[in-house]
């Protein structure tokens, strides 16, 4: 894959990270075991894009997504990853940076990989994007993505029941990007908080 081919890849991913992601909260509601559900809260900003596309930059994370959401990263302003992380990446940010991040599962990461550092990961069997919580605000932020099937990196992958979005101000969430087969909102036992789901199918 050329510098040119990757240049192409990251400002189309940029775009879709704006379209679908970038100012906005998912969440990931998904089941453990019997009738009650589990959430994660995932926020995403753009100073998280550059972690996901895997190149070496001297920009920062927000002049480097700046750059690449008005098509003006260049060749000379980033370097491939020498491990190949950059290459695998660039084979599948573009299929999960959509309002579902074309995930059906989610787990723990199981540190399959030393140098990676990254706590949940939400996905499918042809990439996944990993998670971790900010200690001041305690929300969940992107931190990485990975060319790899989710079940053979996390300790017990778990089912997606349904996937929903919203804005940064708004109050509640009000859009559903996924829903897995034969699932109605009004018979799952939210946590308290989520509650307000059920009331009416959105």
């Amino acid at each position: 894959m050329t510098k040119k081919e990757i240049i192409r890849i990251i400002h189309d991913s940029a775009k879709k990270y704006c379209e679908n992601l970038n100012g906005r909260n998912l969440l990931i509601v998904y089941q453990d075991s019997g009738v009650s559900v589990k959430t994660l809260e995932v926020s995403f900003t753009g100073t998280n894009f550059l972690h996901l596309t895997g190149v070496k930059t001297e920009k920062n994370a927000s002049e480097f997504y700046s750059a690449a959401l008005s098509g003006r990263i260049k060749e000379n302003d980033f370097d491939i990853a020498s491990d190949g992380t950059t290459l695998l990446k660039m084979k599948v940010i573009s299929s999960l940076l959509n309002g579902n991040l074309s995930a059906k599962m989610i787990g723990d990461y199981d540190s399959s990989f030393p140098k990676l550092y990254t706590e949940k990961l939400a996905g499918g069997v042809k990439g996944c994007l990993g998670f971790v919580k900010d200690k001041e605000t305690g929300a969940y932020y992107p931190n990485t993505l990975l060319y790899y099937d989710i079940r053979s990196i996390t300790i017990k992958p778990l089912r997606i029941i349904c996937v929903l979005r919203k804005e940064f101000s708004d109050l509640r969430y009000s859009e559903i990007t996924y829903k897995a087969k034969g699932i109605e909102l009004s018979g799952i036992a939210f946590p308290s908080e989520f509650e307000y789901l059920k009331e009416n199918e959105i």
